[in-house]
């Protein structure tokens, strides 16, 4: 028997965060472009502007807030990730969690918490979910 978060996020959160990262390709192709032109990847999304994107689209609900762009291993790589509302129709990916998040990691490896970039420590957690080349992640402050 099908549980409601199982419906829920068959039906209406995964569909709508497939769509929220369908609309952040413009980022990741103008990302693409400064690195074939500057053979790295920019220190902050605004050097995109003018030159390789009109301007820094807002993401897509149920994303909210701005796009958290994170430059990685001196340019070679970033992460891109915005946050998804917690208890999404009251359904919450697993017990209410303190964070969950869509990430691109620009190698494909998402070896990088993105809880944690910064003091780059390795990873902890496994994505709930993989969409496309996008990873799905909820954090719970009880987990860890």
């Amino acid at each position: 028997m099908e549980c409601k978060y199982e419906r829920v996020w068959r039906d209406e959160k995964r569909p709508r965060l497939a769509a929220a990262t369908r609309a952040a390709q413009p980022i990741i192709a103008a990302l693409a472009q400064y690195h074939r032109d500057h053979e790295r990847y920019p220190e902050e999304l605004e050097a995109l502007v003018p030159q390789h994107l009109g301007a820094i689209p807002d993401p897509r609900p149920p994303l909210h807030d701005p796009w958290v762009y994170v430059p990685l291993d001196g340019g070679d790589d970033f992460l891109l990730y915005a946050e998804a509302p917690m208890n999404y129709y009251g359904v919450p990916i697993q017990p209410p969690s303190t964070a969950e998040q869509l990430v691109y990691e620009s190698d494909g490896t998402y070896e990088h918490d993105p809880w944690s970039v910064e003091a780059g420590e390795p990873r902890q957690r496994e994505p709930i979910d993989r969409i496309g080349k996008w990873a799905y992640y909820a954090y719970h402050d009880d987990l860890f």
